[in-house]
């Protein structure tokens, strides 16, 4: 537990400078929120929010936390509950294919938390684990304005513990330009 504090603490903080920044002329900064559907090892709804920062004309990097509510697929006993949070920083390479339309691939790594809790005759029993993997994917930007982008995309992720864990998230959502 207290690895996984500090190693968020320190992503938390390098992403707080990072996104203090002042953005290039041409850069800009987006607030990001998707909701989605993960399958495979982690199964179940998510919700993704983050922040984009703009590094070059085509490149950009992401920060996004994300949190499954029931992410287990195998069916736990009665009273144990399940969730997972993670944070992630990709590397996204965006290609404008039209004027209201964007194409972009996303890499880069994840730390993901997996916590399970147990509670009977008034006594709760928790635990947490958490490692490191990395993720990629694809997906499309239609932009709507200046300020409003809807996004729809897929994400693979593979994670680096005893047992390797691969999960696929689909996902849309909406990216709203602050800066």
């Amino acid at each position: 537990m207290k690895r996984s504090l500090v190693i968020m603490t320190i992503i938390v903080f390098m992403a707080a400078f990072t996104l203090s920044l002042p953005a290039q002329d041409e850069g800009r900064m987006n607030v990001i929120g998707s909701l989605g559907f993960a399958v495979s090892d982690f199964e179940g709804l998510f919700l993704d929010i983050g922040a984009e920062l703009q590094f070059s004309d085509k490149f950009y990097g992401q920060l996004l936390f994300d949190y499954y509510s029931n992410p287990l697929p195998e069916s736990l006993p009665a009273g144990v509950n399940d969730s997972a949070y993670g944070i992630n920083l990709y590397g996204v390479l965006k290609h404008s294919s039209s004027e209201k339309l964007n194409l972009f691939a996303k890499a880069g790594l994840h730390y993901t938390t997996i916590k399970l809790s147990a509670s009977s005759g008034g006594i709760t029993v928790s635990g947490t684990t958490g490692d490191f993997g990395v993720g990629g994917g694809a997906g499309i930007e239609y932009i709507l304005n200046d300020k409003l982008t809807l996004l729809f995309g897929a994400t693979v992720k593979f994670i680096f513990a005893e047992d390797t864990g691969t999960w696929f998230k689909f996902y849309s959502g909406v990216s709203y330009r602050v800066k």
